[in-house]
C-alpha cells in the first residue's frame, strides 16, 4: 500500500518523504518544548488536556492505516502524504499560535483553525519542500478535523497535482474519524488523571473517565462497524458506571460517524455504526433492549449520578443467583439505556427494596417494575 510504503520511507527517498521528515522534525521539537524562533509554547495555566502530542500522532497514523486496509481503493501516494502530514500538524495550535488575551479554553475551541494558520505561517521556513497546492489541501484536512466544521461543505471533486489524485472530502472524513477513534486509555491515562486532577478542567473530567476503560478501537468491515472494546470491571458499581460512560462515548463517536456518513457512503467505506464490545468476552452490548423473562426494572432519570445512594441500597439486596434479574433503565435523552447488573433479587424482598430506593433517590427514581410471569398449572 502507498500509505504504508510512504510511512516506512527514510529521508531523501522522495519529495513526500523529505517533506514528512521536515514536518516531523519541527513537531518533535515543539512536543519537547523547543518552539520555532520567536514563538512560545502555550502556557496551559490550570488546564491539563488529554494527549495532543507524539503519542496521539502515532495512534492516528495507525488508525488511518487500519482504515486504508478495509477501503475498496487504497490511498494514492499524494493522499497518503497529506494524511501523514496532517497527523503531525493538526494539533500544532494546541502548542503555539495563541492570541494575546485568549484563554486556553478559547484556544481549545478553535485550535483547528489556529493550526491551519500556523501551518501556512511556518511552511516556507520549516518545510520548504511543501508546494502551495499541497499546503492548501493540508490546511483543509486540518480545519475539517474539528467537529464544529461542516465537513459536507468540502468539495467532493478530486484534486490533481502533477497527475496524482487527492479525494479531499474523503481525506477530511477519514482523518476526522481516525482522530475521534484515538479514544483508548492511552489518550487519557488514569494514572495521569489523578496526578493532574486539580489542573484538569471540571468539564473535561468525564471525558477522561470514559476513556479509562477503553482497551481498543478497531474497524470491522464484516460488521460495518467501529468496535470499541470496553473493560466493565469486576464489581456491580463499576459495571453500572461504565455502562453509562461507554454509552456516552458510543454516542459521541456515532455523532462523528454521522457527520461523515454521506462521504463514506459515496466512497464505499464500509463503516456505518458503532458497537461496544465487552472486553474479555465475545459479546457485543445492546444498550437499547434486554432479554429477560423475569426481572426487576429500576427506572432512573437521565444524568443520574447518585451512585453511592443507589449502591448503598442495592448491595443489601443483590445476589449472584435468584428469581429476578435486576435491570437499570436510564431514560432519554441520555438513554434509553438498559444496564444488566448481572445480579438478582428474591421476589419476596422487592417491596422492601422499593421503599428503600424511593427514600434514598427521591425524584431521580422514576419507576420500579416487577415482571414475573404467572405459571399456569393444568390439572389432568
Amino acid at each position: 500500500m502507498a500509505f504504508d510504503r510512504l510511512l516506512a520511507e527514510v529521508e531523501g527517498h522522495s519529495h513526500f518523504g523529505d517533506t514528512i521528515s521536515e514536518i516531523r522534525r519541527l513537531m518533535i521539537d515543539i512536543f519537547n518544548n523547543r518552539p520555532p524562533n520567536g514563538m512560545q509554547i502555550l502556557d496551559t495555566e490550570n488546564a491539563y488536556f488529554n494527549d495532543h502530542g507524539q503519542g496521539h500522532t502515532s495512534r492516528i497514523i495507525k488508525k488511518i492505516s487500519d482504515l486504508n486496509r478495509i477501503m475498496p481503493s487504497e490511498f494514492t501516494e499524494l493522499e497518503s502524504f497529506l494524511l501523514i502530514s496532517s497527523a503531525w500538524l493538526h494539533d500544532i495550535g494546541m502548542y503555539i499560535g495563541r492570541r494575546k488575551g485568549e484563554t486556553i479554553f478559547q484556544v481549545r475551541e478553535r485550535h483547528a483553525k489556529i493550526s491551519a494558520d500556523i501551518v501556512y505561517e511556518l511552511s516556507s521556513t520549516y518545510y520548504p519542500s511543501l508546494t502551495n497546492p499541497e499546503l492548501v489541501l493540508l490546511q483543509q484536512i486540518i480545519i475539517a478535523h474539528s467537529s464544529n466544521y461542516d465537513i459536507n461543505t468540502v468539495s467532493t471533486e478530486p484534486d490533481s497535482i502533477e497527475g496524482d489524485i487527492a479525494r479531499k472530502a474523503l481525506l477530511c472524513a477519514v482523518f476526522r474519524i481516525a482522530d475521534a477513534c484515538d479514544c483508548t486509555h492511552s489518550r487519557a491515562p488514569e494514572s495521569v488523571f489523578y496526578i493532574y486532577y486539580d489542573f484538569i478542567p471540571e468539564s473535561s473530567k468525564e471525558h477522561w473517565e470514559k476513556l479509562f476503560s477503553v482497551t481498543d478501537v478497531s474497524f470491522d468491515a464484516i460488521r460495518s462497524a467501529i468496535i470499541i472494546s470496553y473493560d466493565f470491571g469486576n464489581n456491580t458499581r463499576d459495571l453500572i458506571e461504565k455502562y453509562i460512560l461507554s454509552n456516552i462515548l458510543k454516542s459521541e463517536i456515532e455523532r462523528e460517524l454521522s457527520s461523515v456518513h454521506n462521504i463514506f457512503l459515496n466512497n464505499s467505506v464500509p463503516i456505518t455504526r458503532v458497537l461496544i464490545k465487552y472486553f474479555g468476552r465475545n459479546e457485543y452490548l445492546d444498550f437499547t433492549s434486554f432479554n429477560k423473562e423475569q426481572y426487576c426494572l429500576i427506572t432512573l432519570r437521565s444524568n443520574f449520578r447518585l451512585f453511592n445512594d443507589l449502591m448503598g441500597v442495592l448491595t443489601n439486596y443483590l445476589e449472584d443467583e435468584g428469581e429476578l434479574s435486576v435491570i437499570l433503565e436510564i431514560r432519554p435523552p441520555e438513554g434509553p439505556l438498559y444496564i444488566n447488573t448481572e445480579k438478582y433479587i428474591a421476589f419476596d424482598r422487592t417491596e422492601e427494596m422499593k421503599d428503600k430506593l424511593r427514600s434514598s433517590l427521591g425524584e431521580f427514581l422514576l419507576d420500579i417494575d416487577i415482571i414475573k410471569p404467572v405459571r399456569q398449572v393444568i390439572e389432568i
